[in-house]
């Protein structure tokens, strides 16, 4: 039933009167704040910037501090989740922030190219708080992992390979294995006038396959070919920006391997583990 004129315009200014008030304080909206749906009014709404702004520059903090000290990560749990709701942080920019504090953190522990125990666990407890997983980390920290391979094994730990791509020996246990190239080295002499030429060594792809670091020996296995340098026989190694070599004494050629960015220093560091562990 249509309402008369009069009674339609109390309710109007009933049904205004409620939507045109301060969700905050309850005071009316200015004209202009009802008109654009605005639901605070220009004190509440002051108040509620400064109070999500303040609240952002609190996570932050909070965050920092996970990365820099040594604080507990299980002390600021609930703090930083309380924190995070009053700052309306979330989806990707929460988790733009988070992984900001684990490189930050890795990088902390990385300084000195040794990671302890200690330093593993708590790693693993700042990811369990930002809810940062293993698909997202190998995701985001990839090139990463042959840094905390070599800094583990700097510091005497070694991980156990499950599921080794060689046939190991009896009592020999794998650690690492990485994508390779082996490299030959053959001489290219360069002509020059009538004088004759300059003779260098230049590296050729040899093969591709895997390279393992076992308890005994380095074994590389490849597509047309297989070798391996015992441990016990090597007189030194030299780790190279992508790759690394292998001195043995009744090598021609010391073997030359292409390694992914990284990945000698986390193969020397391995091998230099083990032979600390067979001289202790």
């Amino acid at each position: 039933m249509r309402l008369p004129l009069g009674r339609r315009r109390i309710a109007r200014r009933q049904d205004g009167q409620m939507a045109g008030t301060c969700s905050g304080c309850g005071a009316r909206l200015p004209f202009l704040r009802r008109r654009t749906g605005s639901s605070l009014c220009p004190s509440c709404e002051f108040q509620e910037r400064t109070a999500v702004e303040w609240a952002r520059q609190q996570h932050t903090a909070l965050l920092l501090l996970l990365s820099t000290s040594p604080i507990e990560p299980a002390q600021i749990q609930a703090q930083l989740a309380q924190l995070a709701k009053s700052a309306r942080l979330d989806g990707e920019e929460l988790k733009r922030l988070y992984l900001e504090t684990v490189k930050s953190c890795l990088a902390r522990v990385l300084e000195d190219d040794r990671l302890s125990e200690e330093e593993e666990e708590r790693l693993q407890e700042i990811y369990d708080l930002l809810g940062v997983d293993q698909t997202t980390l190998d995701a985001e920290f990839g090139e990463l992992k042959p840094r905390l391979i070599a800094a583990r094994a700097n510091d005497g730990r070694l991980a156990v390979l499950p599921s080794p791509p060689i046939m190991l020996k009896k009592g020999e246990v794998a650690y690492l294995q990485a994508s390779a190239a082996f490299l030959n080295e053959v001489d290219d002499r360069e002509s020059v006038g009538s004088h004759g030429g300059v003779s260098s060594r230049v590296a050729e792809m040899g093969d591709i396959g895997l390279l393992t670091v076992t308890s005994h020996r380095t074994v590389f296995v490849g597509r047309r070919q297989s070798m391996e340098m015992p441990h016990a026989k090597l007189l030194t190694l030299k780790v190279l920006s992508n790759g690394i070599r292998f001195y043995l004494p009744d090598s021609k050629n010391a073997p030359l391997f292409r390694l992914d960015k990284g990945w000698g220093s986390a193969v020397a560091a391995t091998i230099n583990a083990v032979w600390q562990r067979q001289s202790d």
